[in-house]
């Protein structure tokens, strides 16, 4: 035994090991060592897990469901009953039941179980009844399953990109509310993106500049896609910055249309050159296209898309009208663009069901498995045709919103 101040060693012949008063525990013991001598919490046999045959749903009894017209139920303003399209009489049901197993997907990354924090202090839940307990009265309340989903649906909307992105929005014919879903859809992307956003229109009217609020006066901010491209002077990021309008959800638009009196007429290289200038100041460029795809410049820009919204609405003519853009697409040989990164959006133009079977539009559009259908609800603020506002639009048109801005970026090529 030798003293070393006020601790004392004590040398044991028989054991190789140190110890002190103060930690009697062997050095050397390992944590697995440690935890092997606990007693177990319990021997018992675990329950083997119940085995759930799962059930068929049966056939729709609406002709206009959609299968992609599920809405959580916080996200609804009345009601809703949601059905899955097709017709599930022939889904083969005499298969032997499989003990569940857990499999990764991209929908759990929301729930990783790489985290060993215990006790941890969780987000608070800012959506229904979980909001109130938490917020008001205090309640240690985490996030609900839809909410958990919705904020992997943002997640997937701010997946990092390499290089700048063009996403252009297309309709078959006028009256779709094509220029409104590109204004919609480009003020989502910018509102949860950390990155720029830019919105640009190539029709020949200022409706997408109609449809913007700007929350400050630009210096020129009613300059053209044109104008923007011939002007020698645009060269600093301050120069393009004063040249757009803002919204308040950081979108900025680019939105003066062509002017049919002047007989102006952009041409592929002016096209060009201007998309060049916003990808060296923007990380995604919406392109609202127009409505007579005749021209070279349409073409161009179409070759120049890494995704395509392609926007219809519940009237005949207008469902047709999207198989015309389809044929342009596959004309130009985009089958890429066309069969894997592409999103369709069903307007719905008024509160009335259609008149039209949007079950058979629907299943003709899903023949391809990448492409992905979303039905828009008809929405009060909308229909207004004024300037938009996400915080004017009723939960479930802005929960599909944000369904079809993720599915986008999704689309996008890294």
């Amino acid at each position: 035994m030798v003293a070393r101040g006020r601790a004392t060693i004590r040398f044991d012949a028989k054991v190789n090991t140190v110890t002190t008063p103060q930690n009697p525990t062997p050095r050397g013991s390992s944590l697995r060592e440690r935890y092997a001598a606990r007693p177990a919490p319990n021997s018992a046999p675990a329950p083997a897990p119940e085995v759930v045959e799962p059930t068929v749903p049966a056939a729709s009894s609406d002709p206009y469901g959609l299968d992609a017209r599920s809405v959580p139920a916080q996200w609804r303003d009345t009601p809703q009953e949601s059905h899955d399209v097709g017709n599930t009489s022939s889904i083969d049901t005499s298969f032997e039941p499989v003990a569940p197993s857990y499999s990764h997907t991209d929908s759990d990354d929301f729930a990783r179980d790489d985290d060993y924090r215990v006790n941890t202090k969780r987000d608070r839940p800012q959506m229904g009844v979980r909001a109130v307990l938490a917020n008001k009265f205090g309640i240690p309340v985490g996030k609900g399953k839809a909410e958990l989903e919705y904020d992997h649906l943002i997640t997937r909307i701010n997946r990092g990109l390499r290089n700048p992105k063009v996403i252009g929005v297309l309709g078959g014919k006028g009256g779709v509310g094509k220029t409104t879903s590109a204004m919609v859809l480009a003020s989502t992307l910018a509102q949860h993106r950390s990155k720029p956003v830019v919105a640009v229109t190539l029709d020949y009217n200022d409706t997408l500049a109609l449809r913007t609020k700007a929350v400050a006066d630009a210096p020129r901010g009613n300059l053209s896609i044109l104008d923007f491209a011939t002007d020698a002077t645009i060269r600093t990021p301050n120069d393009v910055a004063g040249c757009m309008r803002n919204n308040k959800h950081r979108l900025s638009v680019l939105g003066t249309g062509l002017s049919a009196l002047k007989h102006e007429v952009l041409t592929p290289e002016q096209f060009l050159r201007g998309l060049d200038i916003l990808k060296r100041n923007y990380e995604l460029i919406v392109v609202d296209f127009g409505n007579a795809p005749n021209t070279e410049t349409y073409w161009t820009a179409l070759e120049s898309l890494d995704s395509m919204v392609l926007v219809t609405s519940t009237e005949n003519d207008s469902l047709q009208g999207s198989r015309r853009v389809e044929e342009i697409a596959r004309d130009a040989g985009l089958l890429e663009l066309m069969d894997q990164r592409t999103t369709v959006l069903v307007n719905h133009r008024s509160s009335a069901e259609p008149k039209v079977n949007l079950e058979t539009f629907v299943n003709r559009m899903h023949s391809v498995k990448a492409r992905e259908v979303l039905d828009i609800p008809w929405d009060d603020h909308l229909s207004e045709s004024g300037p938009v506002d996400l915080d004017l639009l009723s939960k479930p048109t802005r929960y599909q919103y944000v369904r079809a801005a993720a599915l986008v970026v999704s689309s996008l090529p890294a």
